[in-house]
């Protein structure tokens, strides 16, 4: 290896212990593995300094000094790298077990449950949510201010359109039905069996009732 590496430089190579230390300091400095760098280190402690070279044997001690600093910077200055790695997107993987649900939201009669998977419902960004409701819930008329997408991932989810909760009415929703409901739009919701959906839009999010009365946060 070291041969190949003098071989490549453009600079003739320094005769002498003196030669063999900056050919190590310059691989060592260009290695970025830790077994390289160590196999690199250990044999310059044993290079002989003849007679009384004092230019020499400072140029061992100054060098080593070096390489020794360098070797333990290392791995700590990769390290750093890492950390210093720009921020961006953050990559959200979830599995069902992931999920942890909490009482609520306060826009909600109470039984049901919600977790926020991504972002923050009420921050004018993207989020994703998902509410737990149990058997034979319902959610009186209302309106949101943005679109609302819902994914049924478990039970059936019950929706109709109007101002005014009508269980004669309304479409029956099973696992994987998908439904957009444009922003303002009145509509309301029930289920028979429990049920979790996957809400997503763009926040801030609200709920607000057709009739204040049915409105939980107003009780």
């Amino acid at each position: 290896m070291g041969d190949g590496l003098m071989a490549a430089r453009s600079e003739p190579p320094v005769p002498g212990p003196e030669g063999d230390l900056r050919q190590r300091f310059e691989e060592l400095a260009a290695s970025r593995d830790d077994d390289v760098r160590r196999a690199l280190l250990k044999p310059l402690t044993a290079l002989p300094v003849k007679g009384n070279n004092m230019k020499t044997a400072c140029a061992r001690s100054t060098v080593l000094a070096m390489l020794a600093a360098t070797a333990a910077a290392g791995p700590s200055a990769r390290s750093q790298e890492a950390k210093a790695a720009p921020s961006g997107p953050v990559h959200v993987m979830v599995t069902p077990t992931d999920v942890q649900w909490a009482d609520g939201p306060g826009s909600l009669s109470p039984g049901a449950k919600f977790a926020v998977i991504e972002g923050d419902p009420k921050n004018a960004a993207l989020f994703t949510m998902r509410l737990k409701l149990p058997a034979s819930y319902r959610i009186p008329a209302h309106w949101h201010p943005a679109d609302e997408h819902v994914t049924v991932l478990s039970g059936t989810f019950h929706m109709g359109m109007g101002d005014k909760l009508d269980a004669t009415k309304g479409k029956a929703l099973g696992v994987g039905s998908f439904a957009v409901m444009p922003a303002k739009v009145q509509h309301y919701a029930w289920t028979n069996e429990e049920t979790i959906i996957q809400l997503h839009g763009m926040g801030p999010w609200g709920v607000n009732y057709v009739n204040p009365a049915d409105d939980p946060r107003k009780k």
